[in-house]
Order: C-alpha cells, then sequence, then structure tokens
C-alpha cells in the first residue's frame, strides 16, 4: 500500500510545493544562458528548510541547478508511474490513481504548475495508461477532472493554456505563490539561443552583418518573467512537515523493464 494514500492530498501538495520552491529559488539567471550546454552536474543532496530559512538561497557557481529541476520533473513524473505499478491491487492502485489525480488538482488550484505537469506525466506513462482495468474502476468524477488537467497541461497546443496561466504571474504585482513549469522557460530559451546571433547585411557592397538585437530581447524577457517566480510576492509560506516532507524528496523509481513487466502482470 503506498504511503499517498495515508496523506491528505492537500498536505502532500503543500509540500510538494515547498520543494520545488526551494528548487526553483536555488537557480541563477545566468544557468538560464546556458541550457543548451547542460550537464548533469547538479546535486541531489538532501534539501534543508533550515538552510533555506537561515542562509538563504544558494547560488553557487559550481553547480547547475536548473539541472536538479529538470532531473526533478523527470524523477517525480518516473515515481508516480512507479508507485501505481508497485500496487499489487487492483482496488488500491485505483484508489492510488484516484488519489494522485486529486492531488493534482490541488496543485493546478495552487498555481503549482511544476508538480501539476509533473504527475499527469505520471499518470500518461505508457504502462499506467495500459492499466485499462484499473482505470475502469477510477471514480468517475475524478476522470472526469484528470480530463480537463490533460486538456490544460497539452503540449501539442504549445502549453497554450499553462503558459496563459503562467502569465498572469510574470507582472509581479499579485503577492500569491505560483510555481512555474520551468520546461516552457527552457524549451523557449534553446530555441532562441540556437538563432543566428548575427543577421546578414543586404547590401552586399559590405561585407559586414548586423547584431540580432531581437534574439537577445526575446532571450532577456524570459529570463525576467523567470526571476518574477523567484520573487518573495510568489513564495508560499505553507507549514513545513517534515515526515511528509522528506517522503515528497527521496522517491523511489522502478527501472522501466520492472514497470513493463508489472504491467503485463496486471493486465
Amino acid at each position: 500500500r503506498s504511503f499517498v494514500l495515508g496523506i491528505r492530498s492537500e498536505d502532500f501538495a503543500q509540500q510538494c510545493c515547498l520543494i520545488e520552491q526551494i528548487l526553483l529559488r536555488r537557480v541563477h539567471w545566468t544557468e538560464l544562458l546556458n541550457v543548451n550546454n547542460l550537464s548533469k552536474t547538479g546535486s541531489k543532496n538532501e534539501l534543508s528548510m533550515m538552510d533555506e530559512k537561515v542562509n538563504g538561497v544558494d547560488h553557487s557557481p559550481s553547480e547547475m541547478h536548473i539541472t536538479c529541476l529538470i532531473e526533478r520533473f523527470n524523477d517525480m513524473s518516473q515515481w508516480v508511474a512507479s508507485e501505481i505499478l508497485r500496487t499489487s491491487s487492483i482496488d488500491l492502485r485505483a484508489k492510488l490513481i484516484g488519489k494522485f489525480i486529486r492531488i493534482a488538482q490541488k496543485c493546478y488550484r495552487m498555481n503549482n504548475f511544476c508538480t501539476l505537469n509533473q504527475i499527469i506525466y505520471g499518470l500518461q506513462n505508457s504502462y499506467v495508461e495500459r492499466l485499462k482495468r484499473t482505470w475502469e474502476k477510477v471514480n468517475s468524477n475524478e476522470k472526469s477532472v484528470f480530463k480537463k488537467l490533460v486538456e490544460f497541461t497539452n503540449p501539442f497546443s504549445n502549453f497554450r493554456l499553462v503558459r496563459e496561466a503562467m502569465d498572469k504571474f510574470t507582472d509581479n504585482e499579485n503577492s500569491i505563490g505560483a510555481l512555474p513549469f520551468a520546461g516552457i522557460f527552457l524549451s523557449d530559451l534553446v530555441h532562441l539561443i540556437e538563432l543566428p546571433t548575427n543577421e546578414k547585411e543586404t547590401d552586399l557592397s559590405n561585407d559586414y552583418s548586423l547584431v540580432n538585437f531581437q534574439k537577445f530581447r526575446q532571450i532577456a524577457q524570459l529570463v525576467r518573467k523567470f526571476i518574477t517566480f523567484q520573487s518573495p510576492n510568489h513564495m508560499y509560506d505553507y507549514e513545513y512537515i517534515p515526515s511528509i516532507f522528506q517522503k515528497c524528496q527521496f522517491l523511489y523509481i522502478l527501472e522501466e523493464d520492472v514497470m513493463k513487466e508489472l504491467c503485463e502482470e496486471y493486465e
């Protein structure tokens, strides 16, 4: 039986907000300019709420904290799928899927677009989707909520709805807790950074090129938007619950071949 079933959805979502908040605040804006050269230099050391409060934000130049943010996203998505597939009882699996849907809904209401996408991606894992008999037992109301959240996080429209929701917080006027889906910023930045830096002068008599100022202007706008989410205005003040925080931080993830084997066993 997954420990998630024994925790209030609200409490679980809040602790995820605190974890993602720490990871987000550690990212220095200069890291965003090197997203197309990311290497696995991030640290998976234990996050300390006390260090965060006492020592402030760590911007150690020796680490790429943006890598931690990416790894956390991938780990959480894989963990959601792992928890479901590790549950041998079909009834408990259905309850767990419903629980994750409710947690995702809480994250949506908390403006935590990061954990929301992590959970939805995990529920859309190919091995989880193949559990047809399990999904049939999921509450119809929860499946309806899931459908709406899938539409909201739909990547095929270039995350239009997520972008629109995130844009409401980039003016820095709303003092409301919010966490961005950093993947949108990173993909946009990679696209812009790979654009030509110089534009050839159309006058063939001149052997020089013009600087692509539009490229740098758009990069600067994206970086400013990202920094806005790191401001105190968008910080959460939820209570730190050590027992839940640690369980949300240290995730047990199954290997893909094990996921496949369990999926075939259940169905």
